[in-house]
């Protein structure tokens, strides 16, 4: 009788454990999916600030042709990406979570966040995001600049690296015409 007690009892504390891990659990990848930040560790988080830092020279070097110097703007954007990493981070979660998943970021969650930066008008309109979205999902190599398919990169979402890229293409075909100013001034504005 004494031994089934303490079993039952040790079952009890079993269950009672599980419900809070579990609760835990729940409640962390609810938050994540709205954007906030959960109990993620210190290393997943430079590994994610790693991928959103990989911007291509390549890719970008035709936005940087009215710089002086092409090679420092783009050190000085990828710097201030990585300052702004973790707002970034959060809105490509929170966008990103809004069609169901929250692992990439569709055309449509895409257009959606550029409208509500009322970053569309007569001059920049919708079909340039979607011209940017589809510049962006293009993948190049840095040696050659030819074009390359990537199995584990969808064709028609953003990763987290292509949604920074998109960032700084619909910051320079929206503001670069109006401001006058280096590129890294105008995706300053759009992250204002």
């Amino acid at each position: 009788t004494q031994r089934i007690s303490k079993l039952e009892s040790g079952h009890q504390l079993w269950w009672r454990c599980a419900r809070t891990v579990l609760s835990r659990l729940v409640n962390d990848l609810c938050r994540r999916a709205r954007g906030i930040e959960g109990t993620v560790g210190a290393d997943e988080i430079e590994r994610e600030k790693g991928s959103f830092m990989k911007l291509s020279f390549m890719k970008i070097q035709q936005l940087l042709q009215e710089e002086d110097d092409a090679r420092f703007a783009f050190e000085e954007i990828t710097d201030y990406i990585g300052e702004s990493f973790m707002e970034l981070r959060k809105v490509y979660k929170a966008y990103g979570a809004m069609g169901g998943g929250g692992s990439t970021m569709s055309m449509a969650e895409f257009l959606m966040l550029v409208r509500d930066c009322k970053l569309i008008d007569k001059k920049f309109t919708s079909q340039d995001v979607d011209l940017v979205f589809i510049k962006t999902n293009i993948e190049i190599d840095e040696v050659t600049g030819e074009r390359v398919e990537i199995a584990m990169n969808p064709n028609k979402a953003l990763t987290t690296t292509e949604f920074v890229e998109a960032i700084v293409r619909v910051s320079h075909g929206f503001y670069k015409s109006r401001l006058k100013q280096p590129l890294i001034t105008c995706i300053k504005r759009v992250m204002e």
